[in-house]
């Protein structure tokens, strides 16, 4: 399978860096790394879906927060990709929490290896709340994918986790073989229910929250 040109779309700790970074390795791809998560390199690249389109081969990361900027569904066809991946998370509170974790406390996005001794921490729910509107775009922007009948491949980092194989643009995806793929970056498995001194109301305000947006 020939792959010039990739796009990884979703929510921040979903998988998104080493997918990018795997499939960088794999097929020796330069990678964009949030090339519109800041203003400078927004107005260095000019218009985003001229700039795209112009790109010969990459692998572009989008964050969901980057939607504020970028139309995913004008995107993928502005750049013609070669494959388009959307990664999926269905345990947010978990996500949210791990994102402030990384963000807030350790100010550190990514491993070189596992966290130990991790003290416990709270979560101020005022973070959880702006998480979840980044959230919602995210969900906007696959639902216009697939109104749209753009297809992609799903990357689930759920089972990604737990120790499952995917198969991603015909790369192998499975954590226990993660050493041997030798990136910079190990995925953590931190136990945030045990950590996190108000998970349980953080998990139901977003349970309250996806069930509002399912009614």
């Amino acid at each position: 399978m020939t792959v010039k040109k990739v796009l990884i779309f979703g929510l921040p700790r979903s998988g998104t860096t080493v997918l990018q970074k795997r499939l960088g390795k794999s097929f020796g791809i330069t990678g964009y790394s949030e090339p519109f998560s800041s203003y400078e390199y927004r107005t260095a690249i000019g218009d985003p879906y001229e700039w795209v389109a112009n790109l010969d081969s990459g692998i572009i990361k989008i964050l969901s927060q980057n939607l504020d900027y970028i139309n995913v569904k004008q995107f993928v066809t502005a750049g013609n990709f070669d494959s388009v991946i959307v990664t999926q998370r269905r345990n947010l509170t978990d996500l949210c929490i791990s994102l402030y974790y990384a963000e807030q406390v350790v100010q550190q996005y990514h491993y070189d290896k596992q966290p130990e001794n991790i003290e416990p921490f709270t979560c101020p729910l005022e973070f959880v709340n702006a998480v979840l509107v980044p959230y919602r775009w995210y969900q906007d922007a696959l639902a216009e994918l697939n109104n749209n009948s753009i297809s992609y491949t799903t990357f689930d980092y759920d089972a990604y986790q737990v120790g499952n194989s995917q198969t991603i643009a015909g790369v192998e995806f499975c954590l226990a073989n993660e050493s041997s793929y030798k990136l910079d970056t190990v995925s953590a498995n931190i136990p945030y229910a045990d950590l996190c001194v108000n998970y349980n109301e953080i998990k139901t305000i977003i349970n309250q929250t996806l069930n509002e947006n399912n009614s």
